[in-house]
């Protein structure tokens, strides 16, 4: 158990240190001014959800939508390009516009026979090289997500993405999940974004 709190405490420290280098005094901010970041800088944005992480107290849950910069950075990533894509290619053989739901691999994750795992890498492959080219902060941070896609109409959708932040995603899957008030306790993002189909064909 103690190696267990010394180990994180180390990565306290080490995720603080990089949340600051990219928005000094995030541990200063007041909400008002998270607010702010929160609409105008992805990269900062990413910051405060670190920082966030890391402590052992704070707010759990944070709600984006389309006007938020981390949103309009997810929606520019080769990951959240490939789910519309393979989306907008299964509506071609509906009669009926449906409401789908995708899994983004960007790590696999194994079942209890192991297989899973051999069938997600390929496409968890592809994804990091498609990350390697056109690198996003939104994608490194988010992962692998799973997101449901609502039709408005034959033009618009509605696409909702719930992340989960938490230990066993940032420590290679290892160790279990852990609910605040502990070191890393688990975070999560709610985005909700209206999409223009037609941007992705």
């Amino acid at each position: 158990m103690q190696a267990d709190n010394l180990f994180f405490r180390v990565w306290k420290q080490y995720v603080i240190n990089y949340a600051s280098q990219k928005l000094p005094n995030v541990s200063k901010l007041s909400e008002q001014e998270k607010v702010i970041f929160f609409k105008e800088d992805a990269k900062k944005t990413v910051a405060i959800l670190l920082y966030e992480f890391a402590m052992p107290n704070g707010i759990v849950q944070r709600d984006f939508d389309t006007s938020h910069a981390i949103s309009k950075d997810l929606m520019q990533t080769t990951g959240f390009k490939y789910v519309m894509k393979k989306y907008i290619n299964r509506q071609k053989d509906s009669l009926t516009l449906t409401e789908d739901s995708f899994r983004f691999i960007m790590t696999p994750r194994k079942d209890i026979n192991g297989k899973a795992i051999l069938f997600q890498m390929p496409e968890a492959i592809g994804q990091h090289v498609r990350w390697f080219t056109k690198p996003k902060i939104s994608q490194l941070f988010l992962g692998s997500y799973v997101c449901k896609i609502t039709p408005i109409n034959e033009h618009w959708v509605a696409v909702s993405i719930f992340n989960i932040t938490g230990r066993n995603s940032l420590f290679m899957h290892i160790p279990k999940n852990v609910d605040k008030p502990e070191l890393f306790g688990t975070i999560s993002q709610q985005f909700s974004l209206l999409v223009k189909v037609d941007s992705f064909k």
